[in-house]
């Protein structure tokens, strides 16, 4: 293992070492950027999503694989914006905005 060589992974903000022989010999991901294979799969999948490439519902159904526990706060705002609002405040709102009085003729 290479000494001095400390990162952070940039989905759980660990600290880590890595050995740069062994990214040459086996280069799975960047060891540089995350901690293991799993955590740069989960920002790839995410990545993708930004990007527009796939959507809410295909991003949550690849992401069900991975331990997703542990992950630092912008990954799982991320996550957490891609699951489906609750229902029951979506119905309560709907119904309070019927009742207004001062909502506006459609």
């Amino acid at each position: 293992m290479a000494r001095g060589n400390k990162y952070i992974c940039v989905v759980c903000g660990t600290e880590h070492t890595f050995c740069p022989k062994c990214q040459i010999i086996q280069p799975n991901y960047d060891y540089e950027r995350y901690c293991c294979k799993s955590h740069a799969d989960i920002f790839n999948i995410l990545s993708k999503h930004g990007c527009g490439l796939v959507s809410a519902e295909e991003t949550l159904e690849a992401l069900k694989p991975y331990d997703l526990t542990g992950l630092n706060e912008s990954i799982q705002a991320h996550i957490n914006s891609l699951k489906p609002a609750n229902t029951e405040a979506e119905k309560e709102v709907e119904t309070t905005y019927k009742k207004s009085k001062f909502r506006t003729q459609e």
